[in-house]
């Protein structure tokens, strides 16, 4: 097999530092130098993922009108909550649209929620302030009756619902 083979390094998807100079991508890349590797993964302590939780971010969305079956696109708004890294997207909390009942996200998303998973690459950051959220429920802080959704009524520990209720 004659030149190098292009390699696509799992976890330095979505990663802010840069894919040249960075010491454990190049370090990967020499030890595995003419094997034939095309895709690799590995654990890399250094990585930080492009988005964090609790920034303000907005969203495009299609979505079709029931009706007309006519493709809609909508901007949303909302709050990172966490990555799932093996689906390399970042779930978000959508704002409640007040303006226009038929754009609530419980209309549009599929799982009638107001919870999305969306690509890092579609995902535009806003000059907001951070929005304190939960982990486990999505509760914003003073928010009380978002753990109240689980099946035994269970709010698990360290729940910002815990601390409004305190």
């Amino acid at each position: 097999m004659g030149g190098d083979v292009m390699a696509y390094y799992h976890p330095c998807k979505s990663c802010t530092h840069a894919k040249t100079g960075c010491d454990k991508r190049d370090q990967m890349r020499a030890s595995l130098k003419g094997l034939g590797v095309t895709s690799v993964k590995f654990k890399c302590q250094q990585r930080m993922p492009r988005f964090k939780m609790g920034q303000r971010v907005r969203f495009d969305w299609t979505h079709y009108d029931d009706d007309s079956n006519e493709a809609i696109m909508t901007s949303f708004t909302g709050t990172i909550a966490y990555e799932k890294r093996g689906k390399l997207r970042f779930v978000i909390r959508v704002d409640q649209e007040e303006s226009a009942e038929e754009l609530h996200p419980k209309y549009v998303f599929r799982n009638g929620g107001d919870v999305v998973a969306i690509k890092p690459d579609d995902i535009k950051l806003l000059d907001e302030p951070y929005r304190h959220i939960c982990a486990e429920c999505l509760a914003y802080q003073g928010e009380t009756d978002r753990c109240n959704r689980s099946e035994y009524f269970i709010t698990p520990v360290g729940c910002l619902t815990l601390e409004a209720t305190s």
